[in-house]
This record gives structure tokens, C-alpha cells and sequence, in this order.
């Protein structure tokens, strides 16, 4: 799940724009993720931003933050995007091998692009 913002323009020509908790889903059909919102926040300029903050410090304080990854002996913290834990996983199951051996196992063969870099 992730914080969206979406934008329309009105017919005066000015800018709204609007909070959203989506997470996305896989379409079979379109053979990608689409969006799929949760939860609509509102206009952005009506939000109450501390309630928001209020809100993600609770969830921290549940799940926990980056602080308790960074606080790890021997890990550190170079860069934290929205989707990090994705390309962080991408790139462990490669580093570890994991799609070698689901493929020389069970026959899987990727359709996916994969770059390396």
C-alpha cells in the first residue's frame, strides 16, 4: 500500500489535488498492476497533515520504522524510495539465486525483462 496523489485541473484552470491510500493489484486481463484505491483521504488542501503524521507514527510504532533497520549492526542505510522493499527483494531473490534454481527445478521461464545493472 502507498500514499497516491492524484491531480485534475478545473474548468478555471487550477490545479487540485488528492490523497489516496492505494495498493495495487494484478489485472489478468491487462497482464499488469493497476491501482486500486483503499481509502480516499481528500482535496489536499483540506487533509489535517498532523492527523496524517499522527496516523503513519502509529503504524510505525505497530509495525516498526527504518530506524530499527538502520540501528542493526552492519546495515546501513543508503537510500529509502516508496518502492524499496520491491527492488530490494528483486534484487536479493537474484543475488541469492533463487530464479536459478526455480528454473532449473520447475522449468519456470521468465517473460520479464530483467536488467542487471
Amino acid at each position: 500500500m502507498y500514499l497516491r496523489t492524484t491531480a485534475r485541473r478545473n474548468a478555471d484552470g487550477s490545479k487540485v489535488q488528492y490523497y489516496q491510500l492505494a495498493e495495487n493489484i494484478w489485472d489478468r486481463k491487462r497482464r499488469c498492476a493497476m491501482p486500486k484505491v483503499v481509502y480516499n483521504f481528500g482535496r489536499a488542501d483540506q487533509v489535517d497533515g498532523e492527523k496524517m503524521r499522527r496516523l503513519a507514527k502509529s503504524i510505525l510504532r505497530v509495525f516498526g520504522g527504518e530506524e530499527e533497520v538502520r540501528d542493526q549492526p552492519g546495515v546501513r542505510m543508503i537510500d529509502a524510495w516508496p518502492s524499496g522493499g520491491v527492488w530490494a527483494l528483486d534484487r536479493l531473490w537474484h543475488e541469492m539465486g533463487i530464479d536459478q534454481v526455480l528454473t532449473g527445478k520447475l522449468g519456470i521461464v521468465s517473460t520479464l525483462p530483467r536488467n542487471r545493472s
